[in-house]
């Protein structure tokens, strides 16, 4: 059943007349005649009697009356649902990210788009790469952000990513926050705090070290980059983290960034979603916040 045709229905039931109701409509009035003649084929029965220049509801055309009220309030209330999500956010925003990030870049990035969108519930979950992937695959999770060796998938889509530049840190007191230049073995000699080995910028590391024939030399490994970093203040050994993590530590100059370039180490920040996924009102605002 045609909405239009519901809607030229109430038009000529209104004003009793063909002609005026495709003139207020803007149809030709063989349209509005077309029309009525569809929807009497579709409901098999007659709404108007035409008796020379005068238009008469039928008792059939009586009871559509209502029924073609109630069938248009709904599509204008569909319709209305439609412009209120777009001017307002709602509803629930699940966001997976790994550690690091929970801990450094989200606070800010939650703080920002709580005030843009005060009516969304936002959900966060922080696990490693890995399980984040997997997590979205099965929708537990609408957005995905990551810190890692730039990642491609056929099944998710990669709507922003940024380099991040890496550095080996250590406390201002750290012998080898004084040498320069450094070389690789004064790296390969230090006491190392690491995160994970194998996953993020722990896997990254591990292979710099790997492709250079040593093992990286950590006296510990941790999930918890601020555990590291708590360590690394006590001058308990030297760490490499990308620039978002230790940004603060080096601005308050708490630690160090010890002087090695390593460009063959390169992490990015990406977010991701499922290609499948119908991005909602919130999820655009975020996007939109991370964007900019």
């Amino acid at each position: 059943m045609e909405i239009r045709n519901l809607t030229t229905f109430l038009k000529i039931a209104d004003c009793l007349n063909f002609s005026k109701a495709a003139s207020e409509l803007g149809y030709a009035q063989s349209t509005v005649t077309m029309q009525i003649q569809q929807l009497e084929t579709e409901l098999n029965v007659r709404l108007f009697e035409r008796i020379g220049k005068h238009v008469r509801i039928t008792a059939k055309g009586e009871e559509l009356l209502p029924i073609a009220r109630q069938i248009l309030a709904a599509e204008a209330q569909a319709k209305k649902l439609g412009k209120m999500t777009s001017q307002k956010a709602e509803g629930t925003l699940r966001l997976g990210v790994v550690e690091s990030i929970q801990n450094t870049l989200l606070p800010g990035i939650i703080h920002r788009y709580h005030k843009l969108y005060p009516y969304v519930q936002i959900i966060i979950k922080a696990e490693n790469c890995m399980e984040l992937m997997e997590m979205l695959m099965h929708n537990e999770i609408d957005f995905i952000i990551t810190c890692s060796e730039r990642l491609r998938s056929p099944q998710l889509v990669c709507a922003w990513e940024r380099k991040e530049l890496m550095h080996f840190v250590a406390s201002p007191d750290h012998p080898l926050s004084k040498k320069a230049p450094l070389t690789f073995e004064d790296l390969a000699a230090a006491d190392f705090l690491q995160t994970e080995p194998d996953l993020s910028y722990g896997l990254g590391l591990n292979r710099y070290f790997s492709e250079r024939g040593k093992t990286l030399p950590a006296f510990l490994e941790v999930g918890n980059p601020e555990v590291v970093l708590a360590l690394i203040k006590q001058n308990d050994g030297i760490s490499c983290f990308p620039e978002y993590v230790i940004k603060k530590d080096l601005e308050n100059k708490s630690i160090v960034s010890l002087p090695y370039e390593i460009p063959e180490i390169s992490m990015w920040l990406q977010l991701f979603y499922h290609k499948n996924k119908w991005l909602n009102a919130a999820m655009n605002g975020f996007l939109e916040l991370i964007r900019s």
